[in-house]
């Protein structure tokens, strides 16, 4: 019996041994315990300012284990340094859940995948949207809609695809997988619709039948389930992030009329009330440009980045990480980051325009990475950003928002679930035909 305890302390002794010297390896931050990690420490809710909190007792860059080593980096220069400066070295992806689930196999599509199919894949789909006029009159006719009919008061309910955070992570993580299901589902239907109108004859009409001229060209890279894949990557990317952005654009336009009036009467006299307005407007509408971009800093609908894998040692900011270790750039530490943009919580887009009022900002427009940066920058950010600003200035050329009848602002916390949802809220549409907004 006394061997048999013996041999069982030396073996405990030698494994604590050996954990805590690999932790070395790692940039320093809470200290773990054997197989939890810090697992029993971290915030469930709000993780993005929980790891803000770390940063200040650790450092700009640090490890936490969950129970596999994930180093965090937070600030504008250390992630420049990561994630451009060094970008092929963190060019990998985890592989893992959360990631995974919107992968119908392994390494499929390109937001999630990695190596010489991501590569492969982001080419071939960026050629096919620039063909297809990505960001030019194509996509605006696709992303403009009439509202010229529209003359009564309406009230609008937006919710959150269940946005709301719940108490159990088991829980939280099988609603996030049944949600992904869904979407794949979705998905599949849309694909297939576009696969039986599909003729390798003619010049394809779709995003999906160019990529299925691919697949009949024989491209070794293409099947079926990546196509599904990569046509869900830019729904995530280009629909979803941009339907969630639209929700805090009103949130924070109710909130903030003074903004309201001053996006509209910049919509009137540069585009008037009745001609559609187009993104060569952009240029000449400097206020509504700087608005949409303090509404992706302050919506932060992605405030965690999609985790990044290194695919050799390499360094941050004199911190050394080894190969295949996860790391997580946290893309809300740059937008609310204080030493750039001061009082960060406020609502203002004047802060990207220069004293004139008109000149951009551009040293300060710099540091508003809502899609992340580097060789792993969102591919859909383009389009993103056509169909962000077509569909606001035209909802407020054409309406002014306002508050519900009870005079009730609406709650501007965030709900998360992989993104940050705002919570349900009720407003005012008034269409402005026949009507002087005051």
């Amino acid at each position: 019996m006394f061997w048999v305890i013996l041999i069982i302390v030396v073996f405990i002794v030698l494994y604590l041994a050996k954990y805590y010297a690999y932790i070395k390896n790692y940039p320093k931050g809470p200290m773990p315990i054997p197989l939890l990690g810090n697992l029993h420490q971290l915030k469930t809710h709000n993780t993005h300012l929980h790891f803000d909190e770390l940063a200040k007792a650790y450092g700009d860059v640090f490890t936490v284990f969950m129970p596999r080593p994930v180093v965090i980096i937070t600030k504008f220069q250390n992630m420049k340094k990561a994630l451009i400066r060094r970008g092929d070295d963190f060019v990998g992806r985890s592989g893992l859940f959360p990631d995974n689930i919107f992968q119908s196999f392994p390494n499929g599509g390109i937001t999630f995948a990695s190596g010489d199919s991501w590569r492969e894949q982001r080419r071939i789909s960026l050629r096919i949207l620039k063909d297809f006029g990505m960001g030019s009159g194509i996509t605006e006719d696709q992303t403009n809609f009439g509202t010229e009919d529209q003359s009564k008061k309406y009230r609008l309910r937006c919710g959150s695809a269940d946005g709301s955070v719940v108490s159990s992570s088991i829980k939280e993580s099988q609603q996030l997988k049944d949600d992904a299901d869904k979407l794949k589902v979705f998905i599949r239907e849309q694909v297939d619709k576009q696969k039986a109108q599909f003729d390798p004859c003619k010049e394809p009409q779709t995003f999906v039948h160019a990529l299925l001229l691919e697949m009949h060209k024989g491209n070794r890279f293409l099947c079926y389930e990546q196509l599904v894949d990569i046509t869900m990557d830019f729904w995530l990317a280009a629909m979803e992030t941009t339907s969630i952005t639209l929700r805090w654009a009103i949130l924070f336009l109710i909130a903030n009329p003074q903004v309201q009036h001053r996006m509209r009467a910049e919509i009137i006299d540069i585009v008037g009330k009745d001609r559609r307005i187009c993104m060569a407007d952009k240029l000449s509408m400097p206020y509504c440009t700087v608005a949409v971009v303090e509404i992706q800093r302050r919506a932060n609908v992605l405030p965690q980045n999609v985790m990044h894998r290194t695919v050799k040692q390499t360094m941050v900011s004199g911190h050394c990480i080894p190969a295949d270790t996860l790391v997580l750039p946290q893309i809300s530490s740059v937008l609310s980051d204080s030493s750039l943009f001061e009082n960060p919580d406020e609502f203002k887009p004047e802060r990207f325009l220069q004293d004139d009022g008109k000149t951009p900002h551009k040293e300060l427009l710099q540091y508003v990475v809502p899609f992340s940066m580097g060789k792993r920058q969102c591919a859909g950010e383009p389009l993103a950003s056509v169909k962000l600003f077509l569909i606001l200035t035209t909802l407020l050329q054409n309406f002014i928002l306002e508050k519900p009848l009870d005079g009730a602002l609406p709650d501007l916390e965030p709900d998360f679930a992989f993104f940050a949802f705002p919570k349900q809220y009720k407003l005012r549409i008034v269409p402005i035909s026949g009507c002087e907004e005051s």
